[in-house]
């Protein structure tokens, strides 16, 4: 049997396998059939087929009547990473599951309470419905700038996460640009017409920026080091590509400033940021020609 001929559910299972021989070293059938409510013959055949695609990775102790990792042990279905570990610890906790956890027993934990924000169902289907089908809408929008709602035309292309709350990615009519309309701020939609356009010309969200970050120098050495662990910098560099739009919002959620603009009072440096910031308005000034030229803008 090829990897690739597996059923999608049997994949799961079998990095479920996998998860648990990392990170709790043994993985037993009554694991398998506890976790995943199959039946006793099932969870034994996946454990046999397991170990046909994956023969050095576990061998069987009888007395325990458990498959235990070997020291050849290597993933075959699924990279063990920390990330993934926290995402599924995370994850059990938003099911309200406490006691089945991918990765085997639970570690005694805590999470700082996250604000959600609210979007009503209605407004996101609208919106959602527009990208689909192209649609322009004048929406009641209160930004944060004006004391009131104020109403305006855009046009939704996508729908974007800034690691705090989701936001429409829309032409805005008022402006002649493209801007972030926060999803929860749209206080009602009306007139809804048909406006196809080639949204390639959002050139800040289809074109990607390379940040280079490093630890702040005007920190000491100690304090350098920890942020270098942290972030899991190679030789001192961090280097993330980005959507250049999600730049304003990476910049202020981690304060990042150039060495020439740090104070000591931040703990990451922005080593590229003038490169960044010149292609960002860049891209925006060519967003900006391209839109002039082709768009009939309603009002």
């Amino acid at each position: 049997m090829e990897i690739t001929d597996l059923k999608n559910t049997v994949k799961k299972r079998f990095s479920f396998i996998e998860a648990r021989l990392f990170w709790e070293d043994s993985v037993s059938r009554g694991d398998i059939v506890n976790f995943f409510d199959i039946s006793e013959p099932q969870a034994t055949n996946d454990l046999i087929k397991y170990n046909e695609l994956a023969p050095n990775n576990s061998k069987y102790n009888k007395s325990l009547k458990r498959y235990e990792k070997t020291e050849n042990f290597k993933p075959v279905f699924s990279k063990q990473s920390s990330e993934g570990y926290f995402n599924r610890l995370l994850f059990m906790r938003r099911k309200r599951n406490d006691n089945n956890f991918f990765c085997g027993k639970i570690p005694p934990h805590a999470q700082v309470p996250i604000l959600n924000t609210v979007t009503d169902e209605a407004i996101l289907k609208k919106i959602t419905d527009g990208i689909q089908n192209k649609i322009a809408m004048r929406i009641k929008y209160q930004s944060a700038t004006r004391p009131k709602p104020i109403w305006r035309w855009i046009t939704p292309h996508s729908i974007g996460y800034n690691g705090f709350r989701w936001h429409a990615r829309a032409l805005c009519h008022t402006h002649n640009e493209y801007r972030d309309f926060v999803l929860p701020r749209i206080i009602s939609i009306k007139k809804l017409v048909e406006h196809p356009f080639d949204h390639t010309v959002d050139y800040q969200w289809n074109k990607n920026i390379q940040l280079i970050i490093i630890g702040n120098g005007l920190l000491d050495e100690g304090k350098q080091h920890a942020a270098e662990l942290e972030y899991g910098m190679d030789k001192g560099e961090l280097k993330i590509d980005i959507k250049a739009a999600f730049y304003f919002y990476i910049k202020r959620q981690y304060g990042l400033r150039d060495e020439k603009q740090s104070d000591g009072t931040n703990r990451l440096v922005l080593k590229n940021k003038q490169e960044v910031e010149l292609k960002v308005d860049f891209l925006n000034s060519m967003s900006k020609e391209k839109i002039e030229e082709n768009f009939n803008f309603i009002s």
